[in-house]
């Protein structure tokens, strides 16, 4: 029989908080499977930005793209969760409204392209009813592009925003169910014109969430 950890099944959307509360329940249901990566270094990242504004776009001279680079990425938890009303979860949507709600956090490295990490995600169809929710885990970094770092808008110069690409596998009850590419976009520094915060996520040969629709991100140096 399986365990209904979310309540009831088809849950009217009224706004993001359900949303939240349901990721919530889903780490404290998948326990262990959520390892705590670089969690030093998390740690130290989000009592950084206990004290920070909420995360903004602006312009800045980019970082240079040459030398390897190491970043804790974290999206839609934490800390976050205070910058703004509608910072957590991460929630991406696709051309037929369907709607996919992410968290997570990881690390990665431009340095042979590693990435670790992973979070849990729930997708509801375009009236708000879940549909299907688990677990997704980072396997392969397909490319990172550094907007820079975040002294801009008056954060800490270990704060980049930037462009990460990440091959995925999505996971149901514990077993791998599809692969889809997870791109994170985080718009402090001197992101390009038209980047927008959150992310997106390519379900392959099954759906495109393709526009972000809220939720903050970060990469943490």
């Amino acid at each position: 029989m399986e365990m209904d950890i979310l309540g009831e099944k088809d849950i009217t959307r009224d706004g993001l908080g359900w949303v939240e509360a349901k990721l919530k329940d889903l780490t404290r249901y998948c326990g262990t499977r959520m390892k705590a990566w670089s969690k030093g270094l998390f740690i130290a990242a989000l009592a950084i930005l206990a004290t920070a504004i909420p995360l903004a776009a602006a312009h800045s001279s980019s970082a240079s793209q040459s030398a390897p680079q190491s970043f804790t990425y974290v999206l839609g938890q934490g800390i976050l969760c205070s910058l703004e009303e509608k910072a957590c979860p991460d929630i991406a949507m696709s051309d037929n409204g369907d709607m996919v709600a992410l968290n997570g956090t990881g690390t990665l490295s431009t340095h042979a392209k590693s990435v670790t990490g992973g979070g849990m995600f729930v997708h509801m169809d375009s009236s708000g009813h879940e549909l299907v929710h688990g677990t997704w885990e980072a396997k392969d970094l397909l490319s990172f592009v550094s907007y820079g770092d975040a002294t801009p808008q008056g954060l800490p110069a270990n704060l980049f925003g930037g462009k990460a690409v990440i091959h995925v596998s999505l996971l149901v009850g514990g077993t791998v169910v599809h692969d889809g590419i997870l791109t994170v976009y985080c718009v402090l520094g001197n992101p390009p014109h038209g980047a927008h915060e959150g992310v997106r996520l390519v379900v392959q040969d099954v759906i495109n969430f393709n526009k972000q629709v809220s939720g903050d991100t970060v990469f943490v140096k």
